[in-house]
């Protein structure tokens, strides 16, 4: 009985793509100011099974994002992104890796755009 259950357990875990389990999270935030705009760049801590990025952003305060734009993965060491069009306050961005439909572990650090 114990060896079927070995089977079994081991069928299911088989089963399961490595993309749905393996997760990472993003590392090394940082935001460089731009007139009336944010770069963000980023790592991650698993590249194994990275689908892309969302990125989110919003208004120190506020307590809803601005709508999600995702970002495909590239093949450099490190992952940036421009938000644009924003206004002189302080802003909060969040990067969050995806694998597959699953979330990895995201980041969020706060910035002002210049003027």
């Amino acid at each position: 009985m114990k060896r079927l259950i070995s089977l079994l357990t081991l069928a299911l875990a088989l089963a399961v793509p490595a993309s749905a389990t393996a997760t990472g999270e993003t590392r090394c935030l940082y935001l460089e100011p731009e007139p009336l705009a944010i770069q963000a760049s980023w790592a991650v801590s698993s590249e194994q099974g990275l689908t892309g990025f969302r990125i989110f952003h919003r208004y120190r305060g506020e307590t809803t994002w601005a709508p999600y734009v995702e970002v495909k993965p590239t093949l450099k060491l490190f992952f940036h992104y421009t938000i644009t069009g924003l206004e002189v306050l302080p802003t909060e961005v969040l990067v969050q890796p995806r694998y597959g439909e699953v979330a990895g572990k995201a980041q969020k650090k706060t910035a002002t755009p210049e003027v």
